[in-house]
């Protein structure tokens, strides 16, 4: 009797059902495998291509020196086939159409050779694509496209081994100049040492003792006269200005040339000076000398240092500066040089200055005398018109070299033969010797500068005449009443039609007694303010007095 099986239902199985077995390690090998035979397969693809466009390379170059080749080749029979160019016209004629005939069959046979060696080519990759490349032992079973490749792979080789070969040479030669400085070194050095020691001497030389025309014309002198002396800084510098200074004088002034004149007649003869050349252009001579020195001449007398005289002219001129421009025409036997402005504000107290002149006139023109800067920022006051009352106060530089009348206008030179200031006067009192000044050079550059473009020096002016109370006589002082306050003043003498002064309701005999608040007690206080402090189109307030009683009036410079 059969036994019924029993079967428990499905969703009362109690155990877990068995899973298939997995081996970790092996499937983890198996990975690890198959990354590597991926990485191989792709290196054996580069390295194909690698070798692809290699041969490609190789190929090409062959096929370009076989070209070339058959190109020579081709040549030397078209050289042979015409060994001599007299053959009458049929025979050339032939001759050009068999060759003409030939160069086309050569040129298809060319392009056959070509698109046949193309097409090897291209079957040659197509089977590199598929398979790798091995060695051959039994050379009688090569093919011709194996031989092709052996072929051009040498050729890449040969050109590879050239290109390595230079880079070779080079490199060679680098490494023995290195070797040999690495070797030579401390002598080396040394030369270098040297060398730079002999620039840095001669250059020091050159700078304290630079080459000049000056010097070498002193040399020159010298020798020809038979002799030789030390040459000094003065010499040098009164020789690179002898063409630069000149005589200044008028017609009738040269009171040298007189039999009977007196030396005292000399001394105050003030139409005779000295004059410094600052410019030469467009054939002209530019001059800077003193008003004062020129005063109302229109057209002086210039001469210079071989004696010769010109007809000057005069550009400008200034009262206050004491600057005038003069300009000459120039010639072909006359040398002028122009001067070298040195800056005045670098002057040292004790360093040397050199006076250049014509004292007492023509007589003795291109007088030297030396002495040492011996002041500096001075303020002279000058008297233009002799009345015993300052006029103007100059600002100027003091030397101890000797200035007599007719250094006027010439040159203050520094031991380099700059000029650092144009004499302007002296003190001429008892017991007082060796106080000569000179307008710095950089004031005077600048007066020079406004003279030479607009012939003048522009200045505020105020449209009246005027006076000092304490010069007035007692005639005059008693038609006018001051206040305790004030015991001076400047006294209007005249007031000009239409000029401001007049608009402003200025009179005859008011006082001015200030400007703008600051005191005013003579000319040299009223020049001062409106000169130094004001220009043309400012307006300022005065302080006057009229009848006894003070009055404000404000008034614009002109």
């Amino acid at each position: 009797m059969s036994r019924k099986k029993h079967v428990i239902p499905r969703n009362e199985y109690k155990r877990t059902r068995r899973e298939f077995f997995h081996n970790e390690e092996r499937e983890k090998r198996i990975e690890i495998e198959r990354k590597e035979n991926e990485i191989k397969r792709a290196n054996e693809l580069e390295q194909q291509k690698k070798n692809e466009n290699r041969v490609k390379e190789n190929m090409q170059k062959a096929r370009i020196e076989k070209l070339t080749k058959e190109e020579i080749k081709k040549q030397e029979e078209e050289s042979q086939s015409h060994p001599t160019i007299d053959l009458d016209d049929d025979r050339l004629a032939t001759n050009n159409h068999e060759d003409k005939e030939d160069k086309e069959d050569k040129e298809f046979v060319e392009e056959k050779e070509v698109s046949e060696q193309q097409d090897k080519e291209e079957d040659f990759i197509d089977e590199t694509q598929h398979i790798t490349y091995k060695n051959v032992e039994n050379k009688d079973n090569v093919t011709n496209d194996d031989q092709d490749f052996v072929i051009n792979k040498q050729l890449g080789a040969r050109h590879d081994e050239k290109v390595e070969e230079k880079a070779q040479n080079s490199n060679d030669i680098l490494n023995k100049m290195i070797s040999k400085i690495e070797r030579h070194w401390p002598i080396i050095a040394i030369l270098l040492a040297i060398i730079l020691i002999f620039i840095l001497v001669w250059s020091i030389f050159q700078n304290v003792n630079p080459p000049n025309e000056s010097r070498k014309s002193i040399e020159e002198a010298q020798s020809q006269k038979g002799f030789q002396k030390p040459i000094t800084n003065v010499m040098e510098a009164v020789e690179k200005s002898k063409n630069s200074v000149v005589g200044v004088s008028h017609d009738d002034s040269d009171v040298t040339s007189k039999e009977e004149s007196t030396q005292k007649e000399k001394e105050e003869n003030s139409g005779v000076g000295s004059g410094v050349v600052y410019k030469v252009k467009d054939d002209k001579a530019y001059i800077a000398t003193n008003a004062h020195v020129l005063a109302n001449d229109k057209k002086p007398i210039i001469t210079a240092t071989n004696g010769k005289k010109f007809d000057g002219k005069v550009v400008g001129s200034d009262q206050w500066s004491d600057i005038a421009v003069v300009t000459i025409a120039l010639d072909n036997k006359t040398k002028f040089k122009p001067i070298k402005f040195e800056d005045s504000d670098n002057l040292i107290l004790g360093e040397t200055a050199i006076v250049i002149g014509s004292p007492l006139g023509s007589e003795f023109q291109n007088s030297i005398s030396t002495g040492v800067v011996s002041g500096l920022d001075r303020k002279v006051p000058v008297d233009f018109n002799n009345d015993n009352e300052y006029d103007w106060e100059l600002k100027a530089i003091q030397t101890d070299a000797a200035v007599n009348p007719g250094n006027s206008g010439g040159p203050i030179l520094d031991s380099q033969g700059n000029l650092i200031g144009i004499v302007s006067l002296k003190i001429n009192m008892p017991n007082v010797e060796g106080m000569g000044f000179a307008i710095p050079s950089n004031e005077a550059s600048d007066y020079i500068n406004k003279l030479e473009s607009d012939g003048k020096i522009a200045r505020p002016e105020m449209g009246v005449m005027a006076k000092n109370f304490n010069t007035l006589k007692d005639e005059e002082k008693a038609q006018i009443y001051l206040p305790d306050q004030y015991k001076t003043g400047m006294v209007i003498t005249g007031v000009e039609d239409k000029s401001n002064a007049s608009k402003a309701g200025i009179k005859f005999n008011d006082v001015i007694v200030e400007i703008d608040g600051k005191l005013i007690e003579n000319n040299l206080q009223f020049r001062k303010e409106l000169y130094n402090n004001h220009k043309s189109g400012d307006k300022i307030d005065l302080t006057i007095i009229r009848n006894g009683k003070k009055v404000n009036k404000s008034l614009t410079l002109k």
